[in-house]
C-alpha cells in the first residue's frame, strides 16, 4: 500500500470515528433530554396524586365530622338507632384515616 493510500485510509478511518463519536454524543444528549422530561412529568404526576390524596383525606374528615354531628343530633332527638349508626360510620371513617396515616 502506497503512502498516499495509507494516509487516505487513516483519514477515512478517523472521519468514521469522528462521525460515530458525534452520533454517540447526539444520542446521549437526546437520551438525557428525554430522561429530564420524563422525570419532570413523573414528578408532576406524583404531585397531582399527592394533592388528590390530600383532598380526599380532607373530604373524608369533613364527612366524618358531618356524620358525627348527625349522630349527636339523632341522639338529641332520642333516636338511639340512628345515633349509633352515624357514630359507627364516623368512627369507621376516622379509622380509615388513621390506618392510611400509619400505612
Amino acid at each position: 500500500m502506497s503512502t498516499k493510500n495509507w494516509q487516505r485510509a487513516v483519514h477515512d478511518a478517523e472521519q468514521e470515528r469522528d462521525n460515530a463519536l458525534a452520533q454517540l454524543a447526539h444520542e446521549q444528549a437526546t437520551r438525557r433530554q428525554w430522561q429530564t422530561q420524563y422525570q419532570a412529568e413523573h414528578l408532576d404526576y406524583l404531585n397531582d396524586v399527592e394533592a388528590d390524596r390530600d383532598r380526599l383525606r380532607d373530604e373524608i374528615k369533613a364527612l366524618a365530622a358531618a356524620l358525627h354531628a348527625k349522630g349527636w343530633a339523632a341522639h338529641d332527638e332520642n333516636d338511639p338507632g340512628s345515633a349509633s349508626a352515624y357514630g359507627h360510620a364516623a368512627a369507621a371513617l376516622r379509622a380509615l384515616l388513621d390506618g392510611e396515616a400509619k400505612g
